[in-house]
């Protein structure tokens, strides 16, 4: 059934709506139905797929199936198409007299290969007469409803007949395209296209098709069928065309979006490849076979396992297998040349498809700069707490000097108290101290280091402006803009060293905006809701100032390491002539030990501050229901604050 012009009847067959096509084929005794048309439903009440397979007489009644095989064996005898009516079932049970138009199909050499049956409903028809020439007119119907161009031409080419969709396209009357040559009309030629599917079908006696363009720059599909009549003998050719310029605009288009994607990837300046899911290395980037040293014969041979070093590769196995689980997406490992040389790389991943097949995209970066940077870094801060050491060390010595001199006049209760008073003094002294220390610290690191970092800057960005993107060799330029990245990640870490030695906003700002500073940087770093009440206008000297922010950090370095809060309220005001500052915390709370115990070096060191002032810390705590700690420093103009109550005061 295949060598009937199957792609004519099936695109008769879709145009039918208002009868039922059915196409039958003679190779089964019973003359199986191939192909029915979407009327059949409308007709009959069956759907296609119940009707393709079926014996097209068991839709017969079985009073006229006799002389419906009478009806088949003459046409098979004559080999001519013939009109008769017979009674047809529904899907309901019910029959109706149906018009019956059997044609033979017949293939390039003459045989009758299938039939096709035309079935109209007859029951409101007055005569059989009228019914044929509805047939005749719905017939000619479906030939002009087609949206193919359509014509049938003779063996000299010309043009016979013509169907409305051929006759728009060239804005003629059917009419007027008749006796001319179809080249002539689209092609404005005197001669027939080079490669004319209608020539060759004429030429071969066989189905022929092409693509060809017109002039006005549109793509045409055409198919060529001979046509026999009879006795087996050409009768002329049936040509259909079908406009595809929509599909080969659309077809540049792709491979224009394929060409600049490729552009796109071998433009991207770190290592691209895609991975099937076994492993495969599928696709790359310019960059891999370059800086890899591998031709791509060996890449699309290799595991993805083989691009790292020996020693690593059952990691880089371990990571493809939690890959392809969707468990990571990322991962530091080098790569390695295949001469051995080693890149260090962060890889980036993302799962997606390629050729329709699960692939997976991976993005690797060289990380040396980075890795130098970071060192260098490395060697600042080794530098750095060298010096600090180096300062506490000398504090230290201080202190235990003091200590052993104050440990010589503990014979009496006046030295013992002098020499208290002395410790104090020097505790005063070293918090001080340390706190120029800090300083002088953060300045030298801010104005120096920071300084010569920006001049390093300033050198790289004049580099860049000196070289020319011509005439420099492939990755300086780039290279110049990753190290000026570095050196701005190196200023943002020396600011922040800076900070925690002695923040800025302290001398700026004031208490208050250090406050704030610091309640921001605590919910950055922990996570924990703070809740901050400060009042207006509190503008302590410099000395308070600092204690009380010493204090602060200290009181939320606690909460941060013991207290297991999640949120914490802070409350700064001034109260008649003493400063107040209220810490409270929802955690765990504290046990004596902690507030008192010998461990208990910086709650010490809060009270040691306030003491200075005169002022006094008082810590209460609730186990799991948090603590609070209140300081009270006196304002200059205040007078002391009465003295806690000793021992020997509590009953």
């Amino acid at each position: 059934m295949n060598t009937i012009n199957g792609s004519f009847t099936g695109r008769l067959i879709e145009c039918a709506q208002h009868s039922a096509l059915i196409v039958c084929d003679l190779s089964e005794p019973e003359a199986l139905v191939l192909h029915v048309s979407p009327g059949t439903e409308h007709l009959l009440g069956f759907r296609a797929e119940d009707v393709i397979g079926q014996p097209a007489i068991s839709f017969v009644r079985e009073e006229d199936q006799a002389y419906y095989r009478r009806v088949r064996s003459e046409l098979l005898e004559q080999g001519n198409g013939l009109t008769t009516h017979v009674h047809v079932r529904k899907k309901d049970g019910a029959y109706f007299p149906a018009m019956m138009a059997i044609d033979p199909l017949r293939d390039a050499n003459n045989a009758i290969i299938g039939l096709l049956i035309i079935l109209m409903d007859i029951t409101r028809e007055s005569q059989t007469q009228e019914a044929l020439l509805n047939y005749t007119i719905e017939k000619d119907a479906l030939l002009q409803a087609l949206r193919e161009n359509l014509t049938f031409q003779d063996q000299d080419l010309r043009i016979l007949w013509a169907n409305r969709a051929a006759a728009d396209s060239l804005g003629l009357n059917m009419s007027d395209m008749v006796g001319k040559h179809c080249y002539e009309l689209w092609q404005r030629r005197d001669t027939p296209c080079p490669g004319c599917p209608v020539v060759k079908a004429r030429e071969t006696n066989t189905p022929a098709e092409s693509e060809i363009t017109t002039p006005d720059g549109n793509f045409w599909r055409i198919l060529a069928y001979p046509v026999h009549d009879s006795t087996g003998k050409m009768a002329g050719i049936l040509e259909t065309s079908e406009c595809i310029t929509q599909r080969k605009n659309a077809e540049r288009l792709l491979q224009q979006s394929q060409e600049n994607f490729k552009l796109l990837f071998d433009a991207i300046g770190d290592f691209l490849m895609i991975v099937s899911d076994t492993g495969r290395i599928l696709h790359w980037n310019a960059v891999v076979p370059t800086r890899l040293e591998y031709t791509p014969e060996e890449l699309s041979s290799m595991h993805i396992t083989q691009v790292h070093p020996p020693g690593r590769r059952d990691e880089a196995l371990q990571a493809f297998r939690e890959i392809r689980k969707g468990e990571r997406t990322s991962f530091f490992l080098p790569l390695q040349t295949s001469r051995g040389k080693i890149i260090p790389t962060e890889t980036r991943i993302a799962l997606g498809t390629w050729n329709n097949e699960k692939a997976i995209f991976g993005l690797s970066r060289d990380i040396s700069e980075q890795i130098k940077s970071e060192e260098q870094l490395r060697q600042y801060r080794d530098r750095l707490e060298e010096l600090v050491e180096r300062r506490t060390a000398q504090l230290q010595q201080l202190n235990t000097n003091l200590e052993q001199e104050i440990t010589g006049h503990q014979k009496t209760e006046s030295a013992l108290n002098n020499g208290r008073e002395a410790l104090r003094a020097l505790s005063v002294r070293l918090q001080n101290v340390r706190e120029d220390e800090r300083t002088n610290i953060a300045r030298a690191i801010h104005d120096e280091l920071g300084s010569a970092l920006t001049g390093l800057k300033m050198d790289i960005a004049w580099l860049q402006r000196k070289l020319s993107a011509k005439s420099t060799p492939d990755g300086i330029l780039e290279r110049t803009r990753e190290m000026q990245n570095d050196i701005d990640r190196t200023i943002s870490l020396v600011r922040e060293l800076s900070t925690e030695l002695r923040p800025g906003v302290l001398d700026t700002v004031g208490l208050s905006g250090a406050m704030e500073w610091q309640t921001e940087e605590f919910k950055k770093r922990t996570g924990i809701r703070c809740i901050l009440n400060l009042q207006e206008n509190i503008l302590p000297d410099p000395e308070r100032s600092t204690a009380i922010f010493r204090i602060f950090q200290e009181i939320l370095t606690n909460i941060a390491r013991h207290a297991q809060a999640t949120t914490v309220r802070i409350t700064l005001e001034k109260i008649d002539h003493s400063l107040h500052l209220q810490v409270s915390d929802n955690g765990i709370g504290l046990r004596q030990e902690d507030i008192t115990g010998p461990e208990a070096i910086g709650v010490l060191g809060m009270r040691e501050r306030a003491h200075v002032f005169g002022g006094e810390v008082e810590i209460t705590s609730t186990p799991n229901r948090g603590a609070t700690v209140l300081v009270r420093i006196p304002l200059p103009d205040a007078p002391p604050l009465a003295p806690p109550p000793s021992d020997e005061d509590i009953p």
